[in-house]
């Protein structure tokens, strides 16, 4: 979502325009009216090396400023919901996988969407297409961060596109999933 204003529907609810850039959220102000209906941001990686080295990122605190938009999903009353890319061979280890699943237990987002990297745009000059799992290859690296976040359930799938959608247990919030079929 590099610099990106997010103005769509997600999981079927509208959304304030938000911007983000590199980890930096971009656009709250203090007056509740300006809050997002939905706060959903991406995840790579859980600790610094692997972030800088999937993104890119060459901003002096790039992975400080990620953190806090982490922070902002306890704080903000709003569904919230981080998007982790599966990319075979660089973050989907064992180790990783503790590390996603640590880090997104203390962030606690509504959802987390386990998506399937794939292999278009610029980041055909960084990858390999062999980089792109399958949906078993996600759902099952989904079912093992399940493992290690007892907070969470499975909630959904989108084979097509290589998507596993799990629901922390005592979200408030419904999940709709608009089915473009």
């Amino acid at each position: 979502m590099d610099g990106l204003p997010v103005d769509e529907k997600l999981y079927g609810f509208r959304t304030r325009k938000v911007q983000f850039d590199r980890g930096k959220f971009l656009g709250v102000k203090e007056n509740e009216n300006s809050l997002p209906t939905q706060l959903y941001i991406s995840m790579v990686g859980a600790n610094e090396a692997l972030w800088k080295r999937i993104t890119s990122n060459r901003e002096k605190n790039g992975w400080k400023n990620y953190l806090k938009s982490l922070a902002l999903l306890a704080l903000l009353p709003c569904r919230t919901a981080i998007r982790l890319t599966v990319i075979k061979e660089l973050n989907d280890s064992k180790e990783n996988i503790n590390e996603f699943a640590e880090l997104l237990s203390a962030v606690k987002p509504d959802f987390v969407e386990v998506k399937s990297y794939m292999w278009l745009g610029y980041s055909r000059m960084r990858l390999k297409e062999e980089n792109t799992p399958d949906h078993k290859y996600t759902k099952t690296f989904a079912h093992s961060l399940l493992e290690k976040m007892p907070l969470y359930k499975f909630e959904s799938e989108k084979e097509n596109s290589r998507i596993v959608l799990l629901k922390r247990k005592d979200s408030k919030f419904e999940t709709k999933i608009i089915d473009r079929n």
